[in-house]
């Protein structure tokens, strides 16, 4: 594992077949910029999934009037079954 990583490869960590973690070779100048980015990129897919339960639970077909009575109900602490 830390020859791939000095020869500047990735490692995926697995635990019973199933990643948990990446290392990823570090380089200390651009070390807060890589987790910058990698935060933005966790952030987006995170964003991007989010979009595709919305879009599979139909939420792409509400109404105006549906998506305010849901911003109602949210407010007022009561969610729509």
């Amino acid at each position: 594992m830390w020859q791939q990583l000095h020869d500047g490869d990735d490692v995926v960590v697995t635990l019973n077949g199933k990643p948990v973690a990446l290392l990823l070779p570090a380089d200390e100048r651009f070390l807060e910029r890589e987790l910058e980015i990698l935060r933005r990129v966790r952030a987006e897919l995170a964003l991007e999934d989010l979009h595709r339960m919305s879009l599979g639970a139909g939420n792409d077909m509400l109404t105006d009037e549906e998506i305010e009575e849901d911003i109602q109900t949210v407010r007022k602490g009561k969610r729509r079954g």
